[in-house]
């Protein structure tokens, strides 16, 4: 009998939280923005958990970080034009 795996890592929670949680302190968005929606992406094949879930989260993670990379766009062209 092949061994039981006891603990799997939510990678959709993970990326959710990656591009959810730095909002409170905005400069760090320029670093986990990307770093969510890379995660999202690379994980988004693998099987999230025994039980059935949805991509749900996976979609949310990386909404939240696009927006966030257009944000930051935003600013540095608003700042070159200035």
């Amino acid at each position: 009998m092949p061994e039981l795996e006891r603990e799997r890592i939510l990678y959709d929670n993970v990326a959710l939280i990656m591009a959810v949680a730095p909002i409170a302190i905005f400069p760090f968005t320029f670093l986990t923005a990307p770093a969510a929606v890379i995660m999202a992406i690379m994980w988004w094949k693998k099987p999230a958990s025994i039980l059935p879930r949805t991509r749900i989260r996976f979609i949310f993670a990386i909404t939240i970080g696009l927006l966030q990379i257009a944000g930051w766009c935003a600013l540095f062209a608003f700042m070159r034009v200035r």
